[in-house]
């Protein structure tokens, strides 16, 4: 009985995670816009006010996508920092959240981490 207890306790914390977030606020420039200086997730919205689209995501569907890419995101060995032109967020558990990423990778608080494509190819769909 104790552990059927567990079991449930672990599944309704586990299910609450993944509901805790309803909305991604997406902002976006060209991912092939060039520029003479790398950009990074502190000067992002300083080297590109003008030109940044935002948009939020709601779509549940999308939404648990991105969530389970971010969660499941392997740590990129040779620390490449990406050059951003993307930046998502969103609370999860009344904790903001930042990830920044390029074509090419994707980081936050100061980590690099592997780009998946289908995270690249999810976030496409709503930058028009």
């Amino acid at each position: 009985m104790k552990n059927l207890f567990s079991i449930i306790c672990i599944l309704i914390l586990g299910s609450c995670n993944s509901q805790s977030v309803s909305k991604i606020k997406l902002s976006y420039v060209d991912l092939d816009i060039m520029t003479i200086i790398d950009v990074n997730c502190n000067n992002y919205e300083q080297l590109f006010s003008s030109e940044i689209k935002t948009i939020s995501i709601l779509n549940k569907s999308d939404i648990d996508s991105i969530i389970n890419l971010i969660d499941n995101l392997k740590v990129d060995t040779l620390k490449y920092m990406p050059d951003v032109r993307v930046k998502i967020e969103f609370n999860r558990n009344n904790i903001p959240k930042i990830y920044c990423l390029s074509k090419m990778g994707i980081c936050s608080e100061g980590n690099s981490y592997i780009l998946p494509d289908k995270l690249l190819f999810i976030l496409k769909k709503y930058m028009k």
